[in-house]
């Protein structure tokens, strides 16, 4: 007779534990989605800082190549790649990395949660 109670007791606390946990399950979902999309904007700045410092950085400068072009018949100077095509490059680089964040699947927008 007192393990049938002992079970009830302990089936009783199981069941309360449950119930809190399961109030609590809406909140721990909202904190890993705020985790995910934090960590996913910190790895896109991070890299958007990476790529800022290499183009700034004095000492090395192999990050861009180019070549210059000399033509004396214009009297003008011409690069290659020209700088349309750099600033192009990197402005579609920071727009993947934009779209890269936009494609993270937040749980919060699931209609279950």
């Amino acid at each position: 007779m007192s393990s049938q109670r002992y079970e009830d007791e302990l089936r009783r606390r199981l069941l309360r534990l449950t119930k809190r946990n399961y109030r609590s399950l809406g909140t721990y979902i909202r904190l890993i989605d705020y985790m995910v999309l934090a960590t996913q904007v910190k790895i896109n700045q991070e890299s958007a800082e990476m790529i800022l410092k290499e183009i700034v950085n004095k000492e090395r400068k192999y990050f861009i190549m180019t070549v210059m072009v000399f033509d004396l018949g214009e009297n003008s100077m011409r690069f290659n790649p020209p700088r349309t095509e750099i600033t192009t490059f990197f402005d579609k680089l920071l727009v993947d990395m934009l779209l890269t964040a936009e494609e993270v699947n937040r749980v919060t927008t699931q209609p279950d949660f």
